[in-house]
């Protein structure tokens, strides 16, 4: 279109060349300097963009010199020209020559958004300017003469056009700003991409050295099958290629994987190893294939960031999770249709744990089906691995049946195989002949014939034997080492391995035999270094070898430079790259049982205990205290390795290798070996703080987790080791369940946070002399408690259930996501994302045999059943039926699902919805195999038997039992008796339960008489219809054991575990910050879980409970903390057991005063008084406050209110005055005493609620603030009258505590939710806010107005606000943080002169000296 137009401008006619007309003639030498500058400017505008794939583009010039030309025709001015000309000039400066400058630099330089805006620029210049152009241009004649005063103007509008169109163009990006742009967002991209945590697995990585492809001319077959099904774009996407070791698996995989690469259609390659950390590692997997497609093709690079900007911990977080985010979505971003993509997994069998393998299938199952419908790409997946039962039974599956083709390599033809071994042989025989100079024919016909033959169908004997032979050192030696392979074989075994074995033998003989004669211990040495690259978890280089094993510089080499044939040897001067196996049919051969090793075999239990003693050899003798931590114990990890390469240099390979796989060899060493549990006993005493301190500084700390549950396990199968290494062991593991998130911060809070808080233990003892900075001066609990892991999973969880093998738990949360847990290490382990608004608890059930999840968000009318393994969802059950086998029908858009469950022995799902109809969904047909009208609507209760044959409800006051096989009532009763019977509902946990057997029942009632309210859980045997028991309870859920012998029961956030039968009391578990709403025991009995409002989820170890007497109970936010400023003087009130304790941390000594306490008490500043107020138990509505000395605990004084109820009270900053309230009725009373004289000053009245008060510094005045209205009012202390009133409606309410500035000019506010407001004292305007949730107080401060408060992040950092800036100070463990819950109350923790003093969990006292924090270091 652009370039039919330009021709039509530029055709020739009378009259039409500008420079040519008698007009031009009278035109001035200015005009026609203009035109030709802005001819010849345009020329080479156009010239630039010939190289432009922009066809329109080309076409817009041409049609701008067309319009000058038409300028010339309509007579335009000078003026006019010189504008067109600028223009002209700012296009060819701004797009043209700097597209053709930045093409000539980079070809891939214009993409696709810029290529769009080009192609709009082109289509403005011809829709805006040349067709207007060309308009006037075919004028009649006569209107063109005629109409030249008009033509002023529409040339004025075309330039000012012109204009509009460069300036848009340029305001979006100039050229120039967009190469600039590029290299950044390149560079920025770059970065987050090499940040991505990955393997060394590519096909050419340095790791994979010395391996080669297929010898040309060889494994022609199986190559073009691969290549045919390539180039197929209806072939199955997988192709799987099988075949035993030593076959030649991984060398046509590397052959495909470089051909592919040289098409540049490789996407990515991972060869697995199993003797490599990094490549058999499950979870490096998609960081290392979401690394290599970001190089391989922009597009991918950028999905691939823009998930690593979303979240930067992704390649840490579950399989699912990072093959969604990393590789599925990217590869869905490519939209070039009919692009063929290869990957090339290869080895997958040698990825450990065997179930990674298994996930790593079943991503592939899940997301290629969806990554063909979403994009039009042909996905070609390469998979190599030995046939092992893991992998084999995935693709037998049915989800692989469509996606995959096989091709069993050890079932191709022998002579197939030899032929191609022959050839091989033949041509590395003739190069070895020719680089030595040997007689030809070398070898002869039949050395070479017997040497196919014994070959086999194994390619690795003829590499190897090709390798042995190379390797000798002088040319006469070849054919002696020809012949050692040629020796006759003993046939005795009928191994397929028989002749592989004997050429191993042969290599492993002759190294031994030609050992440097001047190695001292040369044997030994052989021995001992071949075998620690046998076990080796991970290859090491020479230099590490020799470190690891205490010998000499050059000591490795020299004993294994004749294994060039079964190891992969670096150069001398590489200090890199580890020393490998070559083969892994060498390690099997020398570790089997029955192979033909000779006295080369190694035993696998042996072997490993004496690399477990090496390891903790070099622990004692090169692990030493990072001494940075001993200056700073309060620096982060980053900033004491400082990158990288510190690290390396702080923790050479060696010692890395130790730290992370000391408890690998520990674990598969021979147990009770005397020996070992020595080293074991001195590794515990003496090096196992410092082991952790490196596992952090690693970022390792689930490794040593990991290390710790090991070393624990060999232990306990270890009788000779002792209860005290058991112990330290226990603690250390303890240790990194609750420590874990500061410690992978800080190593430093070993010395910190962990000595400091964790109870007097083996650990702590051993390690005391350690502790860098004492600052918990009291609070430390006596014993680990029973919490195990603690998940904090920071969104508000729904629902929450246990997998039947007692090793997973499922949570639910208010996206109607769900996620996989360990019960064991509090790893996530899979998830499935919904993205949805569930704010309502959501029914979950595990299948019996754990393979699926069934849930039912509210509002969707559905049942979801996923994939547990997977999170791929299987079946999806909408709606509801009527009638058997009809389509379902929702009768109510509201409607829900209010229980799900699965039957045992099958994937069958049991549901009921809110009309109460039972259903039984067939997981075979995919349909409602029964249903059941349950009779009554709203079931407030639904519990199914353990063996799933027996349903039970309850409805209003009634209880039914179903018969789920029989389809009928086997048990329907009434509860009548003393009271009124209510079911709790609405509270968000069931409140019925099976208890094992067959007949016995358990529910939660409320009673309610007239004086009291009672929660009881009562047992029926519903046979016999016989109450078997009846306990009290709190509000809350309950759980029984699988066996039926303990019961928890919730109250609040507090737990009780009660024997089932007795209903004695065997212990509490307190951590929760908020009420609990569900649990759930294992099956093992001993562990539960509890789900908290909290949005946390814990694991209890209920079997250390039983036999302990049960602690202080907890009493609940109405215990209050008092202290004096200087924290010397600290009472404690616990209100439920009128009582309050006194302590004088000075003194170290603690007294008890009992007293009903029902106002808020009130300590003074200097510590000498506490006063509280109580309601009067006569009829007369009046309260009495009480005036306590501290020193004695004798009342000195009271005061009467003639109202009921005792409200907020304030002492004075110097201590004299005394202000109290009764609040029983308006308008509320105050009065101001003076406790020098014992006098009251002034009474006071309000006529709004009120909630605070405080004195001026001066005590002149006293302010008051109410409950739920925004007034503020400062009374006159002399007179009570009120001086100021007012509205502050700029505040967030309820306000948790008020405090004036020591000058008094300055009040400062806390609000429940968080924010610090200040005020101006003298008019009670809001002068700044800081929004700063979790807060304590606001602290007295001797600079004025200085605002300085504590708060609590939500990691459990404790920080100082001041000056507004946050300093880091300590870290809390759960149990200490309560008081800086989101609505946390301002009187369960105070914070006076150098201490912080805190209500616990516990209902303990616990007391921070935070002044010695900040004398060590500072962080």
């Amino acid at each position: 279109m652009f370039k039919k137009f330009a021709k039509k401008l530029h055709r020739p006619g009378p009259g039409s060349s500008p420079l040519n007309t008698g007009a031009n003639n009278q035109r001035s030498d200015r005009w026609r300097e203009l035109f030709t500058s802005t001819q010849t400017i345009l020329e080479i505008a156009k010239e630039s963009v010939k190289a432009v794939p922009v066809p329109g583009l080309e076409a817009a010039i041409s049609g701008l010199s067309a319009i000058l030309n038409v300028y010339g025709t309509m007579r335009a001015n000078e003026d006019a020209l010189e504008l067109f000309g600028e223009a002209i000039e700012r296009l060819d400066k701004h797009i043209t020559r700097p597209l053709k400058d930045s093409l000539a630099k980079d070809q891939e330089f214009l993409d696709e958004d810029l290529t769009a805006r080009l192609n709009e620029l082109a289509e403005q210049v011809y829709f805006c300017l040349a067709q207007r152009a060309e308009a006037l241009c075919s004028r009649k004649t006569e209107k063109k003469f005629f109409g030249y005063k008009e033509d002023s103007g529409t040339i004025q509008e075309l330039n000012r056009e012109l204009d509009r169109i460069i300036l848009t163009f340029t305001a979006q990006g100039s050229i120039g700003g967009e190469v600039e742009a590029r290299k950044a967002r390149k560079a920025a991209q770059m970065l987050l991409i090499n940040g991505l945590r990955r393997a060394q697995a590519r096909h050419d990585s340095s790791s994979r050295a010395g391996t080669n492809g297929c010898f040309e001319g060889t494994r022609i077959g199986i190559l073009q099958a691969i290549s045919a099904w390539i180039e197929d774009p209806a072939s199955s996407p997988i192709f799987w290629l099988s075949g035993m070791a030593g076959i030649g698996k991984s060398t046509i995989a590397q052959t495909v994987a470089e051909l592919e690469d040289s098409k540049r259609r490789l996407g990515a390659s991972f060869f697995f190893s199993r003797d490599d950390a990094e490549r058999r590692d499950p979870g490096l997997f998609c960081p290392t294939i979401a690394y290599q497609l970001a190089i391989f093709d922009d597009a991918l690079k950028f999905s691939v960031t823009r998930a690593l900007e979303k979240d930067p911990d992704v390649a840490f977080v579950m399989m699912r999770t990072q093959f969604e985010q990393l590789i599925a979505k990217p590869l869905k971003s490519i939209n070039t249709p009919g692009r063929t993509i290869v990957l090339v997994l290869d080895a997958l069998d040698e990825c450990d744990p065997s179930s990674g393998a298994v996930e790593i299938l079943r991503r592939w199952a899940v997301e290629l089906p969806r990554i063909s419908q979403e994009t039009k790409i042909i996905l070609k997946v390469l998979v190599t691995s030995r046939p092992e039962l893991h992998i084999q039974n995935q693709f037998q599956s049915p989800s692989f049946n469509l996606l995959s083709q096989q091709f069993i390599l050890h079932n191709v033809e022998e002579s197939v195989v030899q032929a191609d071994i022959e050839l091989f042989l033949r041509n590395r025989f003739a190069e070895l002949a020719d680089l030595h100079s040997m007689a030809k024919p070398w070898p002869s016909e039949a050395h070479l014939l017997e040497l196919v033959e014994r070959s086999g169908n194994l390619f690795i004997f003829a590499a190897t034997a090709i390798n042995f032979i190379a390797g000798a050192k002088r040319g006469r030696l070849l054919q002696t080492r020809l012949e050692m392979l040629l020796e006759p074989v003993d046939h005795g075994s009928a191994s397929i391995y028989q002749k592989l074995d004997a050429c191993y033998l042969h290599v492993l003989q002759n190294a031994e035999r030609e050992l440097e004669p001047t190695i001292r211990d040369a044997k030994r040495k052989f021995r001992l270094i071949l075998e620690t690259i046998v076990f080796l978890r991970n290859p090491l280089p020479i230099d590490a070898l020799e470190s690891l094993l205490s010998l000499a510089p050059g000591d490795v080499i020299a004993a294994i430079q004749d294994l060039g044939s079964v190891l992969v040897l670096p150069d001398v001067s590489d200090h890199s790259t580890p020393v490998r196996i070559f083969h892994p049919s060498f390690h099997d051969f020398i570790t089997s049982p029955g192979r033909d090793s000779g006295d080369f075999s190694l035993s696998t239990a042996e072997c490993h205990v004496r690399l477990a003693q090496q390891c903790f050899s070099v622990i004692r003798k090169s692990l030493k205290r990072n001494s940075r931590f001993l200056d700073n114990p309060w620096l982060r990890n980053s900033e004491v390795l400082g990158g990288v390469e510190h690290l390396e240099t702080m923790i050479p390979a060696h010692m890395r290798y130790v730290c992370r796989f000391l408890a690998s060899h520990i674990s598969l060493a021979s147990i009770c070996n005397d020996a070992l549990v020595e080293s074991m006993k001195i590794f515990c005493e003496n090096d196992l703080l410092t082991w952790l301190e490196a596992m952090s500084l690693l970022g390792d700390i689930d490794g040593a987790v990991s290390s710790i549950q090991a070393m624990r396990t060999w232990c306990s199968k270890t009788p000779s080791v002792t209860d005290h290494t058991n112990e330290l062991l226990y603690d250390a593991y303890r240790v990194l369940l609750q420590y874990q998130l500061p410690l992978r911060q800080s190593a430093g809070h070993l010395y910190t946070s962990v000595l400091s808080f964790s109870p007097s233990c083996a650990l702590t003892r051993q390690y005391a002399s350690q502790l860098r900075v004492e600052y918990v001066r009291q609070g430390k609990p006596e014993i680990w408690d029973a919490s195990r892991i603690t998940l904090e999973t920071r969104r508000a969880l729904t629902g929450m259930t246990c997998f039947p093998d007692g090793v997973r738990i499922v949570t639910a949360d208010d996206t109607a996501s769900m996620t996989v847990w360990s019960s064991t290490t509090g790893a996530p382990i899979t998830s499935v994302e919904c993205e949805l608004d569930q704010r309502r608890p959501i029914p979950l059930a595990v299948a019996h045999d754990g393979s699926r999840i069934a849930s039912a968000p509210f509002g969707l009318n559905s049942i979801f059943v996923w994939d547990a393994n997977t999170g791929a969802n299987v079946a999806i059950i909408e709606g509801w039926v009527t009638e058997v086998d009809e389509p379902f029908v929702w009768d109510e858009p509201d409607e829900r699902c209010s229980f799900v469950g699965f039957l045992p022995g099958s994937n069958d799902i049991v549901f009921v919805r809110d009309v109460c109809t039972f259903y039984w969904w067939d997981s075979q047909t995919k349909k409602v195999k029964y249903t059941c009208d349950l009779h009554d609507k709203l079931p407030t209760a639904v519990a199914l038997a353990q063996d799933g044959s027996t349903l039970a409800t309850v409805h209003g006051e009634t209880l039914r039992i179903w018969d789920i096989e029989a389809e009928k009532i086997t048990f329907k009763w009434k509860l009548r008796g003393p009271g009124s019977f209510q079911p709790v509902a609405g509270q968000g946990f069931n409140i019925i339960a099976f208890l094992p057997g067959a007949t016995k029942i358990a529910w939660y009632v409320t009673r309610i008489s007239r004086s009291d309210v009672v929660q009881e859980i009562e047992i029926w045997d519903y046979i016999s219809r016989v109450r078997l028991q009846r306990v009290k309870i709190g509000l809350g859920p309950f759980a029984f054991s699988w066996d039926g012998t303990r019961l928890a029961f919730a109250d609040g956030p507090e737990i009780r575990v009660v024997d089932a039968d007795s209903f004695a009391p065997l212990g509490r578990l307190v951590g929760h910050g908020a009420d609990i709403v569900h649990m759930e025991f294992l099956r093992n009995g001993l562990t539960l879980v509890s789900m908290g409002a909290d949005s946390t989820v814990r694991t209890w170890d209920c079997a250390e409970l039983f036999g302990l007497s049960p602690k202080l109970q907890y009493q609940g936010i109405r215990d209050s903390i008092l202290a004096s400023r200087n924290g010397e003087q600290i009472a404690v009130f616990y209100c439920l057991s009128d009582s309050f304790l006194l302590w004088d941390l000075s003194q170290q000594t603690s007294r008890k005063l009992n007293a009903k306490v029902t106002g808020e008490p009130v300590m003074s500043p200097d510590g000498r008084f506490v006063a509280f107020g109580q309601t009067s138990d006569g009829r007369t509505p009046q309260c009495t406050w009480f005036l306590y000395e501290t020193k004695t605990l004798e009342w000195v004084c009271k005061y009467q209110l003639a109202q009921q109820l005792p409200g907020p009270s304030a002492f004075s900053v110097n201590g004299d005055l005394l202000a109290i309230s009764a609040t029983a009725r308006y308008p509320i009373a105050i009065l101001i005493c003076n406790l020098v004289s014992k006098t009251v000053i002034s009474t006071g009245k309000l006529h709004h609620p009120l909630m605070h008060m405080a004195f001026s510094p001066d005590a002149k005045l006293l302010l008051c603030v109410g409950i739920i209205d925004a007034t503020f009012t400062m009374l006159n202390v002399s007179t009570g009258k009120a001086e100021l009133s007012i509205k502050v409606n700029d505040l967030m309410w309820p306000i948790r505590s008020v405090r004036f500035s020591p000058e008094g000019l300055s009040i400062f506010v806390v609000m429940m939710h968080g924010e610090v407001a200040t005020l101006e004292a003298k008019t009670l305007r809001v002068v700044d806010q800081v929004k700063a949730s979790r807060i304590v107080q606001v602290a007295q401060t001797s600079s004025g107005t200085e605002l300085t408060f504590l708060r609590c992040g939500n990691e459990g950092y404790l920080y100082q606000f001041i000056q507004g800036k946050e300093i880091p100070l300590i870290w809390l463990p759960p149990s200490w943080r309560g008081a800086f819950g989101p609505n946390g109350e301002e009187r369960t923790a105070i914070w006076q002169g150098s201490r912080l003093m805190l209500l616990l969990e516990t209902g303990e006292l616990g007391i921070l000296d935070l002044q010695v924090v900040g004398q060590v270091g500072g962080e």
